[in-house]
């Protein structure tokens, strides 16, 4: 965990303030991949529901950080 910490630590220090998400996002998967970090990012899911009667709905596809 301290890995993590430290790596948006530096990437603040690098960077400051005043960036889009996206763009510290990126940054961050730059660093967790240089300290041997295998992520995954902004996946797709399915989202169900399960109603009454048991049946399996998809209601939505969604993108997830």
């Amino acid at each position: 965990m301290d890995t993590i910490i430290n790596a948006c630590k530096k990437i603040f220090q690098s960077l400051g303030v005043g960036h889009t998400e996206r763009i510290y996002h990126k940054a961050l998967v730059y660093e967790l991949n240089c300290l041997n970090f295998n992520i995954d990012t902004e996946m797709n899911i399915i989202v169900k529901y399960e109603d009454s009667q048991g049946k399996i709905h998809n209601l939505e596809s969604i993108r997830i950080d």
